[in-house]
């Protein structure tokens, strides 16, 4: 029972310090494991109703603060479960549609053949690169002639940038909105006569190798979302966030921007880490506005980074109504 007892204290100081506000990246990276902190919780809440003493204060204290952890992971993680009502209706499968593939393919990794067999046969509309570097530009470059609209910035410090697409692009700009090495995508397409705002984003993330904080990506978050919420015109989010979709700073962007998700009621679309089962959260984001219905979204194979892809089909329902 002591054994069962010191693993819950854990759980439990686990779960408060992700509420605590604390933006250093020990109290923030405890939300990242809600769906594992909340299965463990199950199995130990079991465990101790199974084979506790309700004679002894331990036990009671095992069982209140498993069902507190449980409560609570739970309803932070419910909407991304099949149980909860989706936000983005479905679309008609007939509908003509966007798709977008979006990809942290690791700037270390040189699997290209993987990434280019997945873009033969997925066939993307829009192509999303995170972590490109001038390696990824030279290896895929030459394969995305069907991509001619691009916009790219290849680095070498895991933050580079690069958007390839078949539909036209009216205008577009790399920023720095926060820091002056992490960019961030802007860009406008014309598709059938709509114009269609694309903001492609991939903020540091708090950890004891790069920001000691989660400042820097939840500012980068914080003014993507003043930008967006003055947008009338269809609007779509993807990247890698360095959060995961059930996190405060997360929900604040989805609820001051007024994007919509599509995971919600579908899914968690778990990206990372593709090389670790157990540990394994939604990094890799897409946001809409609701001008969108949802077609098709699909994680795909591992093809040799630590994230997999995420593909979406969206259908354009709604091009006159405004998201404001």
């Amino acid at each position: 029972m002591t054994i069962l007892f010191t693993l819950t204290c854990i759980l439990f100081l686990a779960v408060l310090f992700s509420l605590s506000g604390n933006r250093h990246w020990i109290f923030r990276v405890p939300e990242f494991l809600y769906h594992q902190i909340l299965v463990v919780a199950l199995v130990q809440l079991v465990t101790t109703l199974v084979l506790g003493s309700f004679s002894h204060w331990m036990t009671w204290l095992t069982v209140i603060m498993l069902l507190f952890i449980t409560v609570w992971t739970f309803y932070r993680i419910f909407p991304y479960t099949r149980m909860s009502r989706s936000e983005i209706p479905d679309a008609d499968v007939m509908s003509e549609s966007i798709r977008i593939y979006c990809a942290n393919v690791e700037m270390g990794n040189d699997d290209y053949d993987s990434v280019l067999k997945q873009l033969n046969q997925i066939d993307p509309d829009i192509i999303v690169f995170l972590e490109y570097s001038e390696d990824w530009k030279s290896a895929v470059e030459p394969q995305l002639s069907l991509h001619p609209f691009r916009e790219l910035l290849p680095l070498a410090n895991t933050y580079g940038i690069a958007l390839y697409s078949k539909i036209p692009i009216t205008h577009s700009e790399i920023q720095f909105l926060v820091e002056q090495d992490v960019p961030s995508i802007f860009a406008d397409f014309e598709w059938n006569k709509n114009l269609i705002r694309g903001i492609f984003l991939h903020p540091a993330p708090p950890s004891p190798t790069q920001n000691e904080t989660s400042r820097e990506r939840d500012s980068e978050l914080h003014l993507a979302a003043l930008k967006i919420e003055t947008q009338t015109s269809p609007t779509i989010v993807c990247g890698d966030l360095n959060d995961v979709a059930w996190s405060r700073s997360t929900r604040w962007f989805k609820k001051k921007s007024g994007l919509k998700d599509p995971r919600v009621g579908r899914g968690m679309f778990k990206t990372f880490h593709a090389r670790w089962p157990i540990c394994r959260f939604p990094l890799d984001h897409i946001f809409v506005s609701d001008h969108f219905t949802l077609k098709d979204l699909s994680i795909g194979k591992n093809n040799g980074s630590d994230h997999f892809p995420l593909t979406i089909d969206l259908v354009l329902s709604s091009p006159l109504h405004s998201n404001e």
